[in-house]
């Protein structure tokens, strides 16, 4: 027998009410991730969403009245140099106007061209420099703000939390969050003027009206004795380079990547992306994808005799799974997605606990 390992799943998205709802009149049933779900045990884990979850396995507890600094360790992620400053994330997104409210969506790298992104971060620049705000572009999407000054607020929220809902729910609050909910404004305003937006609203595009932004932070001591990290965000990117920790970029089978001991955190964001998009056939693909994928790692395991499973949903949830719960519960039935998408606070009785 070769050693026991763990393998720290990640898969936000997972339980998308809307796809699992409305794909196809109802819902969809990936076999091998419904017997995995039922038959692992069941618990509650702090993290409501992928950068939570991310924080909390490295050791870095999210605060309801303090922000995680996704900012500075995604800018450090992404191969920038935060120094001792302040960063936050400051995504592209773009307004829609629902009668008297503001719906926000986010783009895809194919929904913003180079060129225009330069451009906006001319603009801003140009105009915040006084207000000691200076704005970068990692990609044509990957966008971070430093500050001259950490501001007093709560927890933000992510620009997944707020996709496809009404901001002023969403919005920074705390001390200065009047104060950044008036900069948020302006920005729409330059924005919304600028040619790039026109130019946009002309051709028919969507046009980049906004910037949403969270995360607010300076580089933080992190912990983690993790084998390795394999993911191609920017933010488990940075944590794994801050806790020294190698990180790769997702193989296409899961199976290539189980070492014989250790632990490994594995980030598929697939399912969150398409939540993104809001893109029900491209969801549903790649839930498939991951329940083949997830099929051949549960077999290779079982032969080997090795390998715990921890899948990560990233809502406050998680689930453990060992070969011996696979093949001693034989008799648990798989449940639907749209079971844990909408039961998912079956456990909040139980403490939050956290894996050694």
């Amino acid at each position: 027998m070769v050693g026991r390992s763990r393998l720290h799943l990640l898969l936000p998205g997972l339980f998308w009410p809307v796809a699992t709802k409305q794909i196809d009149g109802g819902a969809i049933r990936p076999k091998t991730l419904e017997k995995a779900l039922a038959r692992a045990n069941h618990e509650r884990f702090h993290g409501d969403d992928l950068a939570e979850t991310l924080f909390n396995l490295f050791g870095v507890r999210a605060d309801a009245h303090r922000d995680l600094p996704v900012g500075a360790v995604s800018y450090y992620g992404a191969g920038g140099d935060p120094g001792d400053a302040c960063w936050a994330s400051a995504t592209p997104a773009h307004l829609l106007a629902d009668r008297d409210r503001l719906l926000l969506f986010g783009l895809e790298r194919s929904d913003v061209q180079q060129a225009e992104a330069e451009r906006l971060v001319a603009l801003f620049n140009a105009h915040f420099e006084d207000d000691g705000l200076f704005l970068i572009a990692k990609s044509q999407t990957e966008w971070y703000l430093r500050i001259a000054k950490c501001p007093d607020l709560k927890k933000t929220s992510s620009i997944e939390s707020a996709t496809g809902h009404h901001i002023e729910e969403y919005l920074p609050d705390g001390i200065d969050g009047q104060t950044w909910r008036s900069i948020l404004t302006e920005i729409q305003m330059l924005f919304f003027q600028s040619d790039v937006s026109q130019q946009q609203d002309v051709a028919g595009e969507i046009a980049i009206n906004c910037l949403w932004i969270s995360g607010f932070g300076c580089l933080p001591d992190v912990k983690g004795a993790y084998n390795s990290v394999y993911a191609g965000q920017s933010l488990a990117k940075g944590l794994a380079r801050l806790a020294n920790i190698p990180n790769s970029h997702l193989p296409p089978r899961l199976v290539d990547i189980v070492d014989s001991c250790g632990d490994i955190i594995v980030v598929v964001s697939d399912l969150l992306e398409s939540e993104l998009d809001v893109d029900h056939a491209k969801w549903k693909e790649a839930l498939f994808s991951i329940d083949k994928n997830l099929t051949s790692l549960l077999e290779e395991n079982k032969k080997q005799g090795r390998g715990d499973i921890i899948i990560y949903p990233c809502d406050g949830n998680r689930f453990h799974l060992t070969n011996e719960m696979l093949i001693r519960r034989f008799w648990k039935r798989g449940k639907s997605l749209d079971y844990y998408g909408f039961k998912k606070a079956s456990c909040l009785n139980q403490q939050p606990n956290i894996i050694d």
